[in-house]
């Protein structure tokens, strides 16, 4: 993954410059999925945190002697989550979604970990932004039909990524709605996705 993500900040740095609740379907700024994950919602430091999964992963365990001080940018608390869960919950479905105190730039960073759907499920996640960017990488099996949105408008169909397979995607423009959605190809499917939508 590390050589993709490089990719994927490269594209982000050269686009940037020109309670618990269960997650439904929404047309505004939000995360959505088919599959039944907890949300649970905290306030750690500036930094607000989502975390997405099933009740049996314990978020305080995930979360655990992370840095959230100032300096920590998001991709550094990702990397200590991620450390955790692959000690913990290495097959589990999580999401991370944070939300810097500051919004200057960055409104939202989304880690979708084992991002994993059934034959006919999908996922999406979408925010006001100017700048977003989204990379699937590792497809470990199935393929997803990728889409994206801005605005009002619905979602258009970009292309089809399959087992073996990344992908990365980016849109840009006045600030408006702006989403990234996969549905499973007509097959079970599992991969990483990471999605940062700056103002």
């Amino acid at each position: 993954m590390t050589k993709y993500l490089s990719v994927l900040i490269v594209l982000v740095c050269l686009t940037a410059v020109s309670m618990p609740a269960r997650a439904g379907e929404s047309h505004n700024s939000d995360i959505g999925f088919s599959s039944s994950l907890v949300q649970r919602s905290f306030r750690v430091g500036h930094v607000g945190v989502e975390l997405f999964a099933q009740d049996r992963v314990d978020a305080a365990s995930l979360l655990a002697g992370v840095d959230f001080s100032k300096a920590a940018t998001p991709q550094s608390i990702a990397d200590q989550v991620n450390a955790r869960r692959k000690q913990l919950y290495p097959d589990a479905e999580i999401i991370l979604s944070l939300t810097p105190g500051d919004k200057v730039g960055l409104v939202k960073a989304i880690y979708w970990w084992n991002n994993t759907n059934c034959s006919t499920c999908y996922w999406y996640a979408q925010y006001t932004s100017t700048v977003a960017t989204m990379f699937i990488d590792d497809v470990q099996y199935g393929s997803y039909n990728v889409y994206d949105r801005t605005g009002s408008g619905g979602w258009v169909f970009r292309y089809l990524v399959g087992a073996g397979g990344a992908a990365t995607r980016a849109t840009y423009g006045p600030s408006a709605l702006k989403g990234f959605k996969g549905s499973a190809a007509g097959v079970s499917s599992k991969a990483d996705v990471v999605m940062y939508f700056f103002n």
